[in-house]
C-alpha cells in the first residue's frame, strides 16, 4: 500500500505525476536534499583489480549508469576486514584490500 517513505530493506515502486525520463542510475531525492556534484571526494572501496592501486593511478568509476575517469589522489588508510577500523596508510592497495582513498 501507499507509504510516506521507503527505508531499507523495503523495495518500493514510485508513480510519478507526469512523464519524465527516469532510468537505471537516476537519483530521486527531495529538492532540499539533492547531492551536490563534486570533483574530489573520499571513498571506501574494496580493490578488485589485478594490479595494485597507487596514488596517481587512473581508472573508471561507476555510479548508477554513469561512468567517469578517476585519478587516485591519496590512500588515506586501509580498513581492518573484521572491525573496519583504520589501519596504516599503505603505499598501495592490493587485491581484496579495503581502503579509504581520495578520488578526483
Amino acid at each position: 500500500g501507499p507509504l510516506e517513505a521507503g527505508h531499507p530493506p523495503l523495495s518500493v515502486a514510485l508513480r510519478l505525476d507526469r512523464e519524465i525520463d527516469v532510468s537505471r542510475g537516476s537519483v530521486i531525492v527531495a529538492a532540499d536534499n539533492a547531492p551536490e556534484p563534486v570533483r574530489v571526494f573520499d571513498a571506501n572501496l574494496c580493490w578488485l583489480g589485478d594490479r595494485p592501486l597507487r596514488p596517481g593511478g587512473r581508472f573508471l568509476v561507476r555510479h548508477g549508469a554513469a561512468e567517469a575517469l578517476c585519478v587516485v589522489g591519496a590512500i588515506r588508510h586501509r580498513l581492518d576486514m573484521e572491525t573496519l577500523e583504520p589501519l596504516d596508510a599503505p603505499a598501495e592497495v592490493r587485491t581484496n584490500d579495503l581502503a579509504q582513498v581520495t578520488l578526483r
